[in-house]
């Protein structure tokens, strides 16, 4: 979290709200301006951020998926405390933090599997760079 001309806003107040269940989560940027929002469910949230003398900041509908760890900046300008900045964007976010790899199958897709015995293992072949060899099991790529 940076201000207009680039230095650290610390102790601006990060609002990360469920769009599902409306639950939300406050947190505050630490001195160098950065923030952690540790075990959050899978789904779409929208990120505020506001602090007094910014203009606050708004991010709708970003998704997190399975492992992942987003990583959002937010650049805030100065303001008066009543104004508001909303920033929409259906843009997919890229996980730059880690290289794990996750997916997520949806219930139609299972219900359409014609799964032989309805063993849920054989869904994991779903999964780019999964394999299963029949002598030892399951094993990434």
């Amino acid at each position: 979290m940076t201000d207009q001309s680039g230095a650290a806003v610390a102790g601006a107040n990060v609002t990360v709200t469920n769009v599902g269940t409306r639950i939300s989560h406050d947190f505050k940027t630490d001195e160098q301006g950065r923030y952690s929002i540790p075990e959050l469910a899978i789904g779409s949230y929208d990120v505020q951020v506001q602090m007094q003398g910014f203009n606050t900041q708004i991010q709708k509908n970003v998704p997190l998926a399975i492992g992942q760890a987003l990583v959002l900046d937010f650049k805030l300008s100065v303001g008066a405390i009543a104004q508001q900045v909303t920033v929409s964007t259906q843009v997919e976010q890229v996980d730059v933090s880690t290289s794990t790899i996750g997916t997520n199958v949806g219930e139609e897709q299972m219900q359409d599997l014609p799964l032989n015995g309805r063993n849920y293992t054989q869904l994991f072949s779903l999964v780019p760079g999964v394999s299963i060899p029949r002598e030892t099991g399951l094993q990434m790529l």
